[in-house]
């Protein structure tokens, strides 16, 4: 209970220091909101006008045909956005004035100050390495250095360097601070002990993401029970950028370093640290997948739970070419000095081809990451996977792909799957259901399915077949559609994406169940239904209401069995 004699209420004038960071915070959202709507958004037909309701520069601009079915949701979301923004500028007002109780814990760094809200005390933007100034960028994570006296932790730290992915606000601004590798823990009680602990890996094609998006907010989960950790860790090239006088992977050296502080620091907050379960979706999912298999992970994590795992863990010659032509395009040697000279956006600006989703993955280096990880993972350790149905609806929509002229032989070729096999196996889809399902399949589905039948330890699997409403239905249950789910959490732009102005019932009572099963597995290694076994591949099927099938993808599965 010592931790809970630290209990205290601060002077205004400690409020007014502690709370600056976050009011910068908040305006600067407002701001990016704002600088991403169009010229005429608050015309009487805005967005009727344009072909785009976003940028058509921008990766991820709806396009027309989807316009009408969302003007109505796009305009009440932009006010929505707003509207929060500004109550959240107001609650942190009144919480000034009224006197913020705040809550200190001991770290091996140094005291940190965070803060009590309904219940969860939050700590936010703690390091756990060392600032990325010059040739930091580039290394392998560095300790951070302790400090004297309390370190308020009530506001989350810069996000790493990273390109910014319209309709999302920017995540990362140049004259950010360096002092992005830090983590964020929730506790329900922080003068407890032994409670599980959960660490999240955020998704972003390798490319971009952050701990501070709304959708990842920890407070729910920690009212369940858990003691839940997000962290920064690095994308783009500065996370896994092929350099031939720096350490491969420091995406994963960093999640690594946040794992060995959880280690240090959790019994801190509440958490047992031999009760840690890791868990991400797509890119975080695929670095779930690689420390399940690195023997670096071993004795860092207990359970693991992977989300949408994706096929990108790339060959080191890859890597390298890759590299070769962004150092080219900017006429510097492939060197770590030359490279820490630049500044971040000018290496954001030539590091994507045109049709290209990310450069990056993790790299086969023959070291962290030995080989394709469903080959390699540790068998002490629980597995959950999961995929969604639809997963690839979200890219083809989000890239305007025209799907009446889709070449379906020739994605069938690219992937290395025979065509006839598809059509036989699914007599009477089209060929774009084709086209978007062998997507699926290779990126996501798979990947994942291939996780649970070769884990030699214990797993389970689940495939989400609930379709979001949005856009007449037209995304299905796709890819993301599982993380506000999982997290309870339907504000931020990428839940606005999903359920548009406003959520479903049957969203809310799938959440619930989707989340207590996770939980659940952190808490017990039981999510509530059976473990996936080769012969029998039983599989939780998230919809409304929920079953429990065999073999649900036993088409697909046999098609790629060849390639595992």
């Amino acid at each position: 209970m010592a931790n809970l004699d630290l209990i205290e209420r601060e002077g205004i004038y400690g409020q007014v220091l502690a709370r600056e960071s976050a009011f910068r915070s908040t305006l600067n959202r407002v701001l990016n909101v704002v600088a991403y709507l169009p010229k005429d958004a608050w015309a009487a037909e805005p967005v009727q006008q344009f072909d785009c309701v976003f940028p058509r520069s921008a990766p991820y601009w709806i396009p027309k045909p989807y316009i009408n079915s969302l003007q109505a949701a796009v305009e009440i979301q932009i006010v929505r956005t707003l509207f929060t923004l500004v109550r959240s500028c107001w609650r942190r007002w009144v919480m000034l004035n009224e006197g913020m109780q705040t809550i200190i814990v001991q770290t091996a760094q140094g005291a940190v100050r965070g803060r009590m809200d309904e219940g969860v005390g939050a700590f936010l933007g703690i390091p756990y390495a060392a600032p990325l100034n010059g040739i930091r960028r580039f290394q392998a994570p560095q300790q951070p250095q302790p400090w004297d006296g309390t370190r308020d932790a009530i506001a989350f730290s810069a996000a790493p360097p990273q390109a910014a992915m319209p309709p999302i606000p920017p995540l990362w601004h140049p004259a950010d601070d360096a002092d992005c590798l830090t983590v964020n823990v929730w506790t329900p009680d922080p003068g407890a002990s032994g409670l599980p602990v959960m660490v999240w890996f955020y998704g972003g094609a390798f490319i971009f993401g952050a701990a501070s998006q709304p959708e990842f907010d920890g407070a729910n989960l920690a009212r369940a029970g858990v003691v839940m950790v997000s962290l920064n860790y690095r994308t783009g090239f500065e996370g896994l950028g092929w350099l031939p006088d720096a350490p491969q992977n420091r995406a994963l050296l960093d999640q690594l370093a946040a794992l060995r502080w959880v280690q240090e620091n959790i019994a801190r907050f509440g958490g047992d640290p031999g009760n840690v379960t890791i868990f991400g979706q797509s890119a975080g999912a695929s670095a779930v997948a690689a420390l399940t298999a690195a023997e670096a992970g071993r004795g860092l994590f207990r359970r693991a739970i992977g989300q949408s795992v994706t096929a990108a863990f790339l060959p080191e010659e890859r890597a390298r070419g890759t590299a070769e032509r962004i150092a080219g395009a900017l006429g510097v040697p492939l060197t770590s000095e030359a490279f820490a000279d630049l500044a971040p956006e000018a290496i954001h600006a030539v590091q994507s081809t045109p049709g290209e989703v990310t450069p990056y993955g993790p790299v086969i280096d023959g070291n962290l990451v030995r080989d394709q990880p469903w080959r390699g993972l540790r068998a002490e350790v629980d597995l959950m996977t999961g995929f969604a149905r639809d997963e690839y609806r979200f890219f083809a929509m989000a890239m305007n792909e025209d799907l009446s002229a889709v070449d379906v032989a020739g994605v069938a070729a690219a992937h290395a799957v025979p065509l006839d096999a598809y059509r036989a196996a699914y007599p009477g889809a089209s060929d774009a259901d084709l086209y978007l399902l062998i997507q699926s399949d290779a990126f996501f589905r798979i990947p994942s399915m291939w996780c649970a039948q070769e884990h030699r330890g214990r797993s389970w699997c689940y495939e989400l077949t609930w379709p979001t409403p949005v856009f007449g239905g037209a995304l299905g249950a796709c890819h993301l559609l599982d993380v506000p789910l999982m997290f309870g959490n339907f504000r931020g732009p990428m839940a606005a994406m999903l359920f548009g102005d406003s959520v479903p019932r049957e969203a809310l009572e799938l959440a619930q169940e989707f989340s207590k099963s996770l939980t659940d597995f952190a808490s017990t290694g039981n999510p509530g239904w059976p473990e996936y076994r080769k012969g029998e591949a039983l599989t939780r099927i998230w919809d409304v209401p929920g079953s429990v099938a065999a073999d649900p993808v036993s088409a697909s599965r046999e098609i790629w069995e060849q390639k595992v």
